[in-house]
């Protein structure tokens, strides 16, 4: 019986226990959530104050101030922000008995470690008070005990400089970093710190001298050197100066004479950095990498020429390097960029060998293309070449766009051989396929228009560019196609003139620019209006591309007598360029570009008018 009852008062135990257990670990889980709201209560607290500080600060109640900047340091003893609020209220107050007592005792919990407060910033803002309230005597002399104290340590020479620059005392800020130099033996400290000095002053070369320094430290930091070295040769009379002190300090080290070379690339002396470049890649052994940047870095700035010199200096000089085919692809587009069409086309040619990189060998293959299909007029030379690209397209590894626009050109050459079914069967196969993505698709229908353009389908072709204009209006092409749009609407009461501008468009395609441009002055004499100046503006396009300049001009010309011309602003701008680019006629030039001004000031051309506008009239 009595084991029966111990079990009975036993099992009615267990609930009892299981909620003494739940309770206590609820506490126990509750007490972090706890602190951490207090802690976030503290948080926010200590922000509510400091704010209240700073605006009673900035409204000058300097003693409501004090009193907020105390309540902070109490909720968080040694938060810098309030006890630099203290000082600079006591500071501000003129109560510097007070404030100097306040510091003391700072620096004495900050040495302790007592609060998070470093005892160098508090030793230099004592130093600072001593000047402020007791004169430069004794400011002086605790300058110097400072100095003494800690002697060799960086921190309290930049420290120390920051006050003097604050009390206007420039010339011992820069004297307490000359010295933080010599007592630390660290011949490259604070040179950047004395470089913003000495340019400040305007003492270019000690300047140059102290971001020599800094550069030949940092490495890294070249950009920065380069950005400030360039600040200083935009000053007048001072390029010179930069230019001369870095050159004979260039044997120094790869880095300055680097310097010297981005400096003249900056300044657009684009055969001065190349020499530079030479002998860095000479000194460097660096196998062709050091100028393939400057070839690169030309090309992008419109310098073919110098851009395919460094070229053929990595292959001069680096035969078996494995750059040789990224330098022959370089090549070659620099030569094609300067007409240089055979030139080019050797050198794409040389890559074309086993083992050549898929993605070097698609592009070289593309590129050969271009120049089969827009310079030798060969398009079945040209289809050999994309379709060879189109094989390379996934080891290559390349994007949809660029896989789409070799499918375009292949289905292009067919066009230009006036094998029109096949080519309207590949665009619109390549429309189909294509559609997922947007620019691509853009592109395919906009050709496919003006293919059924050309064929004098002039129904199909609206059904192509209202499909462009409706799905993709924020493509890069749609405006293009509203246009053309526009333009159809105008032929469609007219067939045999739609028939004829087809056709000329046609014979622009096939380069067989002699026939357009007769076609294109039948159209321009029998019709009016947007029809005329479209014409007249096709012309002016072929003209350009054969550099016959004058008559380029004559042309737009006759569309900015038409003073309702819709493109009349922009041909005031292109023959504009014509005066001042090709015909050397400045005077002309200025006129063109003045009406863009006084007739159309809301065009978008606006804005470049009056800038070559300015620039014609500051040569001038």
């Amino acid at each position: 019986m009595q084991t029966k009852g111990f079990e009975h008062r036993f099992l009615k135990m267990i609930p009892l226990a299981s909620i003494i257990l739940i309770i206590l670990t609820a506490l126990s889980l509750s007490e972090p959530c706890i602190a951490q709201q207090k802690s976030n209560g503290s948080q926010q607290e200590l922000f509510r104050v400091s704010r209240q500080a700073r605006n009673a600060e900035s409204a000058g109640n300097l003693e409501h101030a004090l009193e907020l900047w105390r309540a902070v340091e109490a909720i968080r003893p040694g938060y810098y922000s309030a006890y630099n609020g203290i000082r600079r209220a006591l500071i501000d107050l003129k109560r510097y008995d007070e404030a100097i007592k306040y510091i003391d005792a700072m620096a004495r919990q900050a040495r302790t470690g007592k609060i998070q407060l470093d005892p160098l910033q508090i030793a230099a803002d004592r130093t600072e008070l001593i000047f402020v309230a007791q004169g430069d005597s004794l400011g002086q002399i605790a300058l110097g005990k400072i100095l003494t104290e800690y002697k060799g340590n960086p921190t309290i020479y930049r420290e120390l400089s920051s006050v003097m620059t604050g009390l206007r005392k420039n010339d011992e800020a820069i004297e307490l970093l000359i010295r933080g130099r010599k007592e630390t033996g660290d011949q490259f400290l604070f040179a950047r710190d004395l470089a913003r000095w000495y340019e400040a002053r305007m003492d270019w070369e000690a300047a140059i001298d102290e971001y020599l320094i800094y550069l030949l430290e940092n490495e890294n930091h070249s950009s920065y050197v380069v950005g400030a070295l360039a600040d200083i040769s935009s000053t007048p009379h001072t390029d010179s100066l930069v230019v001369s002190i870095i050159s004979n300090k260039a044997k120094q080290s790869l880095s300055v004479r680097r310097l010297l070379a981005a400096l003249h690339f900056r300044a657009k002396r684009f055969p001065e950095a190349l020499e530079q470049y030479k002998i860095i890649e000479r000194d460097s052994n660096g196998n062709g990498k050091e100028l393939l940047e400057f070839a690169r870095m030309t090309y992008e700035e419109g310098e073919f020429r110098l851009s395919k010199e460094a070229y053929t200096e990595i292959l001069s000089h680096n035969p078996g390097s494995n750059l040789k085919n990224v330098a022959l692809l370089g090549k070659g587009l620099a030569a094609l960029a300067i007409s240089e069409i055979d030139t080019a086309e050797i050198a794409l040619r040389e890559i074309l060998k086993p083992g050549c990189e898929p993605a070097i060998a698609f592009q070289a293959y593309k590129t050969l293309g271009d120049i089969a299909f827009n310079y030798r007029l060969n398009a079945k030379k040209a289809r050999e070449h994309f379709e060879k690209a189109q094989k390379l397209v996934r080891s290559a590894q390349v994007a949809i766009d660029a896989s789409i626009e070799i499918e375009i050109k292949i289905a292009l050459t067919y066009e230009f051989d006036e094998d029109f079914e096949t080519a309207e069967k590949q665009l619109n196969d390549i429309a189909r396929r294509s559609s997922r993505y947007r620019s691509a698709s853009a592109s395919v229908r906009f050709e496919l228009a003006k293919l059924l353009i050309r064929n004098g389908k002039i129904s199909k072709a609206n059904e192509a560019l209202k499909s462009i204009v409706n799905t993709q209006p924020a493509s890069a092409i749609a405006n293009d196609a509203l246009k053309l749009q526009i333009i159809l609407t105008c032929w469609e009461d007219n067939r045999d003139w739609f028939v004829s501008w087809g056709r000329a468009d046609f014979l622009t395609f096939t380069h067989k620019f002699n026939e357009a441009l007769v076609l294109y002055d039948s159209l321009s004499t029998i019709s009016k209006g947007d029809l005329r100046d479209h014409s007249l503006w096709q012309m002016f396009e072929i003209d350009s591309q054969l550099h016959d300049f004058e008559s380029a001009l004559a042309v737009l010309d006759k569309i900015i007598e038409h003073r309702e011309a819709l493109n009349r602003d922009a041909a005031l701008f292109e023959a504009g360029k014509i005066c001042s680019r090709s015909l050397h006629q400045p005077e002309k030039a200025i006129n063109y570009f003045d009406s863009i001004l006084i007739d159309h000031p809301g065009s978008p051309f606006a804005d470049r008018a009056r800038r070559m506008l300015k620039s014609l009239v500051a040569e001038a």
